[in-house]
């Protein structure tokens, strides 16, 4: 082969190889920023009330008043009587948006227990969030027992399995903000 030839070749392979480097460039050029944008990947949590536990995992009130579950996780509460903290003089916490708050064994030995009388005993729920298998009881006359947070729209609240008794006030309320 002469060598007019071999650098006819030569250049037609850079000519392919500048158009193929083209391509792959405009292609990640394109996707980098779907890449970008993208949501980060979050793990969801599953967290463990149990009177064992060390604190603020001994209480339900005391969790919610202290760890703020995100969206996709789960809090499994072990079977028990869960009262009020020591600190105040009735239950009120918030069930987070997105947060499934679920007995382990059932509400038949899971229990949620007001401070009765004439405490104001909240449990506020918020969108997407999920509460199953208690037996909600001894709420005051105070306020509602189980509530749907009205500060905003509520949507997709499951409250489901639950035995709510004992309660002079309310049970459930929906709240329309």
């Amino acid at each position: 082969m002469s060598l007019i030839a071999a650098q006819k070749r030569q250049k037609g392979e850079r000519k392919k190889m500048d158009k193929r480097i083209l391509a792959v460039t405009l292609a990640l050029a394109l996707l980098l920023p779907l890449v970008a944008t993208a949501a980060p990947l979050k793990a969801q949590v599953t967290y463990i009330i149990d009177p064992a536990n060390p604190a603020p995992n001994a209480n339900v009130e005391d969790f919610f008043e202290t760890v703020t579950p995100l969206p996709g996780d789960t809090v499994i509460v072990n079977p028990g009587t869960y009262g009020n903290d020591a600190t105040d003089a009735q239950m009120d916490f918030t069930v987070f948006a997105g947060v499934v708050l679920q007995s382990a064994s059932g509400n038949e030995v899971t229990f949620l227990q007001g401070a009765g009388g004439a405490a104001a005993d909240t449990i506020t729920i918020q969108s997407g969030a999920t509460i199953s298998g208690f037996t909600i009881e001894n709420f005051g006359t105070g306020a509602a027992d189980v509530i749907t947070d009205g500060g905003a729209s509520v949507d997709n609240v499951l409250i489901e399995r639950n035995r709510i008794r004992n309660n002079p006030l309310n049970g459930i309320v929906f709240n329309f903000g």
